[in-house]
């Protein structure tokens, strides 16, 4: 398996959010801020593109990733470009979910008197490595998110957000919309980012295999940065990952090419 070819994508979604904690009966005054949460994955995938765009990828439990993603039920794929700069933030996020160590101190630009990175999780090695090309786009928007939902008193999430777990009609129109403002990365790094909206997660019982899930999700956007990763008019392929290497694809093949001798190929 090592020799075939998988794409390399940064998923993002937000731990904590009010809704979620507010859904599991956490008293308001027990509440945190929300964490970000974030994985490389190289399994992700599209599954469909009518009557909407779905895309799949799956992850090894137990994971912080998954818990937060289902309490959560936004989130965000980012696409890598094809050089140093996409795989350096592939590798940030290819450590886990571990929190950082407690950093107090004043955060620039922002309200918040807590330890100034406890809502970073593993995006703190953005700061540790000195990502100055790499932009955490929305952080204070998030947790504006968060105060002002806390502040309102508002219980649970929207009916229409709720994970499905029965298939959905196909009669169904009406498009999902991301609910939370969740970590949204900027960076030269990134060719665009896929918004989406969890559809179902699915539980395979293989008796051989460790604990796996299956993420289905619809993508509800597309945003594309301002700088353009497009060379001769025409954007590049995704970073890739094969043989536990980030990979550039290369030229593509064109199967009724003649080679040098003459010959068929």
């Amino acid at each position: 398996m090592a020799r075939l070819p998988h794409p390399a994508v940064i998923i993002t979604t937000l731990d904590r959010t009010y809704q979620a904690q507010a859904a599991s009966g956490v008293p308001i005054e027990a509440m945190r801020h929300p964490i970000a949460r974030g994985i490389t994955a190289s399994s992700f995938t599209s599954l469909c593109i009518r009557p909407r765009p779905h895309v799949m990828f799956n992850m090894t439990l137990p994971s912080t990733m998954y818990e937060a993603l289902v309490a959560c039920k936004d989130f965000n794929v980012h696409i890598l470009a094809p050089n140093k700069h996409g795989a350096r933030v592939a590798s940030v996020f290819a450590r886990g979910n571990r929190l950082p160590p407690p950093r107090i101190g004043e955060s620039e630009g922002s309200q918040y008197a807590f330890d100034i990175d406890a809502d970073l999780g593993v995006f703190v090695g953005l700061k540790d490595e000195g990502f100055h090309d790499v932009e955490i786009a929305n952080r204070d928007v998030w947790h504006n998110q968060y105060q002002s939902a806390k502040d309102s008193s508002l219980q649970v999430s929207e009916p229409s957000q709720e994970i499905k777990l029965v298939p959905r009609r196909s009669d169904v129109t009406e498009p999902l919309r991301q609910v939370h403002q969740v970590p949204h990365l900027h960076s030269i790094g990134i060719m665009e980012v896929l918004n989406c909206c969890l559809v179902r997660a699915i539980h395979p019982e293989l008796p051989n295999a460790a604990q796996n899930v299956v993420i289905i999700g619809e993508v509800v956007n597309v945003t594309s940065p301002k700088t353009s990763n497009q060379k001769n008019g025409r954007a590049p392929v995704a970073l890739g990952y094969a043989d536990r290497k980030y990979r550039v694809i290369g030229r593509a093949i064109d199967p009724h090419e003649v080679d040098d001798q003459g010959d068929e190929p």
